[in-house]
């Protein structure tokens, strides 16, 4: 008699999955989406289910009552350091399976301050000022060592940190809104804040009459009344 032995492996072998974080803002409920992870974890293969759980040891008995549904999957509330335990199954045989995890972080996005205006004097009939940006800076980080501020002249470009379009500290341009980008350098998370800037009109010079006065003692002084020149 003949036989054959057949040798397979049950051992799947997964991805890495990195952490996932969101950064939240004040009153507000964040969510994840681990569902991007149905085509990562094992490559998206064909005929496997990828299910996900809040403990490992539902994940290894495949407790398929207490995996997180699809739909609570694609908008999931977690907590802060919470671990989700992800199952990889084979859909014609439940014993070829693994098991991998990842965490979730929230961390919290830069307060957003309430800029004072700048403003600054025309330069000649141009319509331009020279703005000093720091002092704006200073006011979105509250000094902060941890937060850095940076200038772009829309939300998109502060949305996208687009380095071409970077305002100078130092800023000559015209008045109008720029748009202040206040990023955590630990966790990344940003806020947007807009920023007023002014041009202060100068005042109209006009020529005024000169004040005379007879000296009629030629000692060189006089008593002039200088209110009229207020209005001139």
């Amino acid at each position: 008699k003949q036989f054959s032995v057949k040798a397979e492996s049950c051992t799947l072998f997964l991805q890495p999955l990195a952490d996932l974080t969101v950064c939240r803002e004040a009153n507000t409920i964040p969510t994840f989406n681990l569902k991007q992870y149905d085509t990562v974890v094992f490559n998206g293969a064909l005929g496997y289910t990828v299910q996900y759980f809040t403990s490992e040891a539902d994940a290894m008995a495949n407790n398929t009552a207490a995996a997180i549904s699809d739909l609570n999957a694609s908008n999931y509330v977690g907590f802060n350091g919470e671990t989700i335990w992800v199952r990889v199954t084979n859909d014609s045989d439940a014993q070829y399976f693994a098991v991998t995890s990842f965490r979730l972080y929230i961390y919290e996005k830069p307060e957003t301050v309430n800029l004072t205006p700048l403003a600054t004097c025309e330069i000649g009939t141009s319509g331009l000022g020279e703005y000093n940006l720091a002092s704006a800076a200073a006011e979105a980080t509250t000094n902060l060592t941890n937060l850095s501020a940076s200038f772009y002249p829309t939300v998109q470009d502060a949305e996208t940190a687009n380095p071409s379009f970077l305002i100078p500290q130092n800023y000559t341009g015209e008045p109008g809104t720029i748009y202040v980008r206040v990023e955590n350098s630990v966790t990344g998370c940003y806020t947007i804040m807009p920023l007023q800037l002014q041009l202060i009109n100068k005042p109209n010079v006009t020529t005024i009459a000169p004040l005379e006065y007879c000296d009629s003692n030629n000692d060189g002084y006089g008593t002039f009344n200088l209110e009229p020149t207020k209005f001139a």
